[in-house]
């Protein structure tokens, strides 16, 4: 069976958007020490956690999320080891809200 031009088109386009955002989270990779002043889960409307937030004294609001294209598929486990009042070296991604996939406590 020969692939049709449309198959060939989605596979391409696909393979295209997976390329960019991979360059993208490589390309904002960030280090920031903050001290943690609260954190909390945000609950979708069905009831499960649709998020995790960290706010911070020094560096503003912070999500801590699985980012797949960067090997970081344990959040839940980084967001629980995490205590307010304590100051860590976050690796982060993104540039709008960054996303914490590493932490180290630094106090």
């Amino acid at each position: 069976m020969r692939p049709t031009t449309k198959a060939i088109l989605t596979a391409s386009a696909t393979l295209a958007f997976s390329a960019a955002c991979a360059g993208y989270y490589q390309a904002t990779e960030d280090t920031l020490n903050c001290t943690v002043t609260d954190k909390r889960q945000v609950y979708g409307m069905d009831g499960n956690v649709r998020a995790y937030q960290l706010h911070t004294a020094d560096c503003g609001d912070l999500h801590v999320a699985d980012v797949l294209l960067r090997g970081a598929w344990d959040s839940i486990e980084l967001y629980r080891s995490i205590e307010i009042g304590k100051t860590y070296e976050f690796i982060t991604v993104g540039a709008i809200t960054p996303t914490v996939i590493a932490a180290e406590s630094t106090s």
